[in-house]
């Protein structure tokens, strides 16, 4: 059961950081960085709103280690909406 949410999760990610710039316009003005935070939220089995990057499916260590800005081993939700806000420009040039 576990291995279906990571999948989805991960799917979920990709969609969201994959280049569309129709889609990064948004849906009626939602930011769509706010979708990638739910969605790593999800990984936050201790509930103290950060990820620690062994609550990460190790596929995503990537993803983590661009997001973690300040390199304390810690994904706050604003790291990860800055890191979504990032991949959201780099679409438009």
């Amino acid at each position: 059961m576990k291995w279906v949410v990571w999948l989805l999760a991960a799917a979920a990610i990709i969609w969201l950081l994959a280049p569309n710039p129709a889609r990064l316009r948004g849906r009626a003005g939602a930011d769509v960085s706010d979708d990638l935070v739910k969605t790593m939220m999800h990984f936050d089995r201790n509930g103290d709103g950060k990820l620690d990057r062994s609550e990460v499916p190790e596929r995503m260590q990537g993803l983590f280690d661009r997001a973690d800005t300040n390199k304390d081993g810690l994904l706050t939700p604003e790291e990860i909406r800055t890191l979504a806000k990032a991949q959201a420009l780099q679409v438009h040039r």
